[in-house]
């Protein structure tokens, strides 16, 4: 902790002999000045900011990749309608873009297909033409994630064939 002594300089407590102390003479830091007069933490800080900018934040040890998806050319599909799939620790979530209505009393059902297995309905259904739908189901590089239109409500397969079809790496 810094106290003011008789000259009317700070100075650091008595067990505090490290590098950020204030030399009692001078009222200057002690260390080595680094360039432009700036004292080396403050160098050594911005360095860390500068690799935390530019490394993307904090490595959590997942990486977050986002996929373009495969949309196919169904009734209502016009140049406009997009896909993509984010996914990060085997949580993904579909964005879509002006994806057409669903035709009556049809939803949208999403799927995870692993390998050559059956695809198995992924939890999620949804309706809006343009937003994020978080995915319920795991998603692992090498599955398929797939988008149908199915009866209200879901169904424990598919009964049309993909309108959307990612492939996360």
């Amino acid at each position: 902790m810094a106290e003011q002594s008789a000259s009317g300089t700070m100075a650091e407590s008595a067990g505090d002999t490290g590098a950020h102390g204030l030399d009692v003479q001078t009222g200057q830091p002690y260390g080595h000045e680094a360039h432009h007069g700036r004292p080396a933490s403050w160098v050594a800080v911005s360095i860390i900011i500068v690799g935390f900018v530019i490394g993307g934040g904090v490595d959590t040890g997942g990486s977050v990749r986002t996929v373009g998806a495969n949309v196919t050319s169904v009734a209502g599909v016009t140049p406009k309608t997009s896909a993509a799939l984010r996914v990060s620790d085997h949580r993904a979530t579909l964005m879509v873009r002006d994806m057409p209505e669903p035709p009556s009393r049809k939803v949208y059902e999403v799927w995870v297909k692993r390998g050559g297995a059956a695809p198995v309905p992924a939890g999620t259904t949804f309706v809006v033409r343009s937003g994020d739908i978080p995915i319920a189901h795991s998603v692992d590089p090498g599955d398929q994630v797939l988008v149908t239109a199915e009866p209200n409500g879901g169904s424990p397969w598919p009964t049309s064939p993909p309108m959307i079809v990612a492939r996360p790496a």
